[in-house]
């Protein structure tokens, strides 16, 4: 469009006066048919909304990094989601959690070390003396183990304590993979409003040189031509703003991704695929089910439950096994039938649970903890139920939103556009009219644009809830 309006106007200088008129209709003319551009004409041809497929996801090991020295050309959102679920420190440190949370299960379930004591009674007569003669040493092996069954149960309260990491670390991993989503589409909109922006420029450009070729046949006055300088200035500057935000969503999605500072990354502006309507009742269904809070909850209660039974087990004893080896000696010997055989000796120690208030009380912290585990899982449940129910509503009202804008607000407001220029020309539309229609279908674009943004952000956050859903990455690498 713009190459032929530049043609146009150069046709336009080399004419005479008297071939002004015409020549600026002309151009008139062909910003009209062009002014399309600012609506969603040639959207289809639009790089930022193309439905070309991004490149595959990069087939990497569990837990491998990502080489961004081998990467593809531009990276599309699932692959930033692969990265970001691997680099993340947040996902680190969660990875981490599980790994502690599975050494701590091998310490619940060992017994205490051994214990050897060894006494020695060098000098004579200062030693003990027995029938069998003097005692010149003695060794002395012992091992405490617990009551039966106290360090199953230990065992089984770690190992919940493994599940319930996993579960949180699988929340992380949601959590960053919405952070990826909704940062890489304000992203992908800010783009839309920078490019939107560069139309209007030139837009405002061409319709700057109509009036000036208009203003010298006296069919319109100065006062519209320096109302365009200012409304042309006015619009850069809303494009270096927009320039801005695309600088900062992108730094924003850096964060999130742990990209390194030093390796550039070059991002696939794809319009991910309009989400598909979703049933409540089965969304509800597997967010109850799928949910990794509500799972984690359930594990925490069996942990509980277990953490009772080994509350209730310390009202048994400690056993503390001993054997024991003393040297003897008739050298020195009192009795004078000592025959100096060394002695073997075999013991048992064990504790007497009779501070049974302080037990009882363990035993009602366990139960009074595993109420309320029960009682924060109804919680949960409740509000999982309260944030699928307003999110979809959320996404009903922004899909209508959506087509009211697609088939009754933006076409009508380029076609009011496009008669408004037609009559400027010909004097049947002032100058506050043009510049009023063109500011409202540029706001009217850039609404569409954000709840195309909202749409797909919500349905993130409705994937978070519901991790049983299909994802958005996967959507928008399939398509």
């Amino acid at each position: 469009m713009w190459s032929r309006l530049s043609t146009n106007w150069r046709r336009v200088t080399g004419r005479s006066n008297a071939a002004v008129a015409s020549a600026a209709a002309s151009v008139a003319v062909a910003l009209c048919v062009g002014a399309v551009n600012l609506g969603g004409a040639t959207a289809a041809q639009d790089p930022l909304v193309s439905d070309a497929a991004p490149p595959a996801l990069l087939p990497t090991a569990q837990g491998a990094a990502i080489d961004p020295l081998v990467a593809a050309e531009q990276w599309g959102l699932a692959q930033l989601v692969d990265w970001a679920c691997q680099r993340n420190p947040a996902v680190e440190v969660a990875r981490q959690e599980v790994q502690q949370a599975r050494a701590r299960v091998v310490q619940a379930g060992a017994l205490a070390d051994p214990m050897l004591g060894v006494n020695a009674w060098p000098f004579n007569p200062a030693v003990p003396q027995t029938a069998g003669g003097r005692m010149r040493a003695e060794v002395m092996l012992s091992q405490a183990v617990p009551w039966r069954g106290k360090l199953r149960t230990r065992e089984e309260v770690a190992t919940a304590e493994v599940a319930a990491a996993e579960y949180r670390l699988c929340q992380v991993e949601l959590s960053v993979k919405e952070q990826v989503t909704v940062a890489y589409l304000a992203r992908w909109g800010s783009r839309v409003d920078v490019q939107l922006w560069q139309q209007d420029v030139q837009l405002l450009d061409e319709l700057l040189q109509v009036i000036d070729a208009l203003y010298r046949t006296g069919r319109v006055g100065q006062q519209d031509a320096l109302q365009t300088t200012a409304e042309l200035g006015l619009t850069r500057g809303e494009l270096v703003a927009a320039q801005e935000r695309v600088v900062r969503n992108e730094a924003e999605l850096l964060r999130v991704l742990h990209w390194p500072r030093q390796e550039p990354l070059a991002i696939a502006d794809v319009l991910p695929p309009s989400p598909a309507p979703v049933d409540l009742d089965s969304v509800l269904d597997a967010a109850l089910a799928s949910r990794p809070e509500l799972i984690e909850l359930q594990v925490q209660i069996q942990r509980d439950m277990a953490q009772v039974q080994q509350m209730r087990l310390e009202y048994y004893p400690d056993l503390n096994f001993r054997i024991g080896w003393g040297e003897m000696t008739t050298q020195g010997a009192i009795a004078p039938f000592a025959d100096g055989v060394d002695s073997i000796t075999t013991g048992l120690e064990l504790n007497l649970p009779v501070r049974r208030a302080r037990r009882a009380a363990a035993v009602s912290e366990a139960e009074a903890r595993l109420v309320a585990t029960g009682n924060r899982l109804a919680q949960v449940q409740d509000e999982t139920v309260r944030d699928v129910r307003q999110v979809q509503a959320e996404d009903q009202r922004i899909a209508d939103q959506l087509l009211l804008y697609r088939q009754q607000i933006v076409p009508p407001m380029e076609q009011a556009w496009q008669v408004t220029l037609q009559g400027y020309q010909v004097g049947q539309a002032s100058f506050n009219d043009l510049i009023g229609i063109r500011r409202q279908l540029i706001r009217l674009k850039q609404a569409e644009t954000q709840l195309i943004v909202q749409q797909h952000s919500t349905r993130a956050r409705l994937e978070r809830l519901v991790p049983a859903m299909p994802s958005l990455a996967s959507d928008v690498a399939a398509e």
